[in-house]
């Protein structure tokens, strides 16, 4: 059977809806199942039901998990450590997209690919070496313990990233800002960064889900509770309340994951444009 071109197209447009379907499926229904055992009962969790409405909705496992854990505290180890992280990553990774972008030194391009080369060595490899350099200066147990190698491994990316920005922005609009008065941190600041507030954005966003997600690095290197991020005190959740009260640690995995989706929703314009910026740039 002979298709013709219009209806091929069809065809291939309905199998990536359905493509798209199962994929968000397949990433969404994890998150749902989650919230409602949250909700459940131990009764209901453990009779064996697999509705996803609970029977008779608690909140005695969100109760249980502001009772018995300083949550308020890990959330705040979470926030600082990966504020600091986005901060440092985005001040430093502009200022080094901006001089491999606009500067022509001996040696760029192999020093860009240098750039990368955190990126390319396992990270677990580093872990001892980092313990011992920090157990040495005392950094660990402390925020600048976590933000040092968060900083690290986010900054390849990040100046990456907005080197294709800066590299889409020519270079007659910083001439015209220098013949306007401005000199060259002027025009960066006054001209060039707001024409790069997508990259930005994305690099901000990529940041903050490697510092807030991240674990191996805070359980090696943090040993006190009360220094304790997300989710290496989600991982204690499981100590704490014990393998089978799925309803307390899922409560811990909703809340955990809450910021995640305020960050994500407050930020969705940018994101899109961020994206839509860096497809039009390439």
């Amino acid at each position: 059977m002979n298709l013709t071109y219009k209806q091929k197209t069809k065809i291939r447009n309905i199998l990536l809806y359905l493509l798209t379907i199962v994929l968000v499926l397949w990433a969404v229904i994890p998150f749902i199942w989650s919230l409602s055992t949250s909700f459940k009962t131990s009764a209901e969790i453990y009779s064996g039901g697999m509705s996803l409405i609970p029977q008779a909705s608690t909140i005695a496992n969100y109760e249980i998990i502001f009772e018995r854990l300083p949550f308020f505290r890990f959330m705040l180890n979470s926030a600082l450590v990966t504020a600091a992280t986005i901060i440092i990553t985005v001040v430093f990774s502009l200022f080094a997209a901006y001089a491999f972008s606009r500067f022509d030194f001996p040696f760029r391009h192999l020093l860009l690919l240098f750039v990368l080369i955190p990126r390319i060595i396992p990270s677990v490899t580093r872990i001892i070496p980092l313990y011992q350099i920090f157990a040495r200066f005392n950094l660990l147990d402390s925020y600048l313990g976590l933000i040092l190698p968060y900083v690290a491994d986010a900054l390849p990316i990040a100046i990456w990233i907005l080197i294709g920005f800066f590299d889409g922005i020519p270079k007659s609009l910083e001439e015209a800002a220098c013949i306007d008065g401005c000199n060259r941190v002027q025009a960066l600041w006054k001209v060039i960064i707001p024409l790069t507030a997508p990259g930005i954005v994305s690099v901000a966003l990529f940041t903050f889900l490697r510092a807030w997600n991240e674990f191996i690095i805070a359980f090696t290197f943090i040993s006190r509770n009360a220094m304790s991020t997300l989710p290496v005190s989600h991982y204690r959740v499981f100590e704490l309340f014990g393998l089978r009260d799925w309803g307390a640690i899922n409560a811990f995995t909703i809340l955990a994951i809450l910021p995640i989706v305020i960050f994500f929703m407050i930020f969705e314009k940018n994101l899109v444009k961020s994206m839509v910026s860096g497809a039009v740039k390439g």
